[in-house]
């Protein structure tokens, strides 16, 4: 646990990174949401999440962060198009973490939705048992920790956009959305199978995991 005068904060193995030279030529196409939402995902052909992640827009470069397992994965997916638009990414030198008092997160360098903050600094951490009683009561599954490569709808529609034109992958999450749904959901659930980021809260043992939508 930490000091009361401190920070409610928990560290996360994510990592940001800096998109700029016209990155709108890569978040166009590539991207499930609009490049002014605070969450997006690249995703391939079938609709499947390559990386879902926090992102933010400054001038004409985008920040984001995602869950270090995605970084190779995401820069494989990336070649050819970072070689076709001559877009850079870079990757940033920041500690991320989650802020479980996101009113006293003034003085991060970056502000991410759902608490999520990048500093300069290293910071004194939560520990792993608070940080999940947290998200678990306040319904905040983060990528990389509740979920992985699973078909984007099956997430949360908060990383899509259904106005935007057209990019990789809009067909098939298109026609789930509009011709039937999405077989799965992810939810928070009691004592249930493939639990995620589980914690005891309010005397209930509970965690994230997909289930029959």
């Amino acid at each position: 646990m930490i000091d009361q005068n401190q920070m409610a904060i928990y560290r996360l193995d994510y990592m940001m990174l800096r998109f700029s030279d016209r990155p709108k030529k890569i978040f166009d196409g590539l991207t499930s949401n609009t490049m002014d939402s605070p969450k997006n995902a690249f995703i391939d052909n079938i609709g499947r999440t390559i990386a879902a992640f926090y992102q933010l827009q400054k001038e004409e470069d985008v920040y984001i962060l995602i869950h270090k397992k995605y970084y190779q994965r995401l820069m494989d997916h990336l070649d050819k198009f970072l070689k076709l638009t001559k877009v850079k990414v870079e990757r940033k030198d920041h500690s991320i973490y989650f802020c479980l008092d996101k009113d006293d997160a003034k003085d991060a360098a970056f502000i991410f939705a759902d608490g999520l903050m990048a500093t300069e600094k290293t910071m004194v951490s939560c520990d792993e048992d608070a940080f999940n009683v947290y998200r678990l009561k306040h319904g905040i599954p983060l990528p990389g920790i509740d979920f992985d490569n699973e078909l984007i709808l099956n997430v949360s529609e908060e990383f899509i956009s259904f106005k935007k034109g057209c990019y990789l992958g809009q067909e098939i999450i298109a026609r789930v959305k509009y011709l039937g749904k999405a077989p799965k959901k992810l939810a928070i659930v009691k004592d249930g199978k493939k639990m995620t980021s589980v914690a005891n809260v309010d005397g209930e043992n509970k965690g994230f995991a997909f289930i029959a939508n």
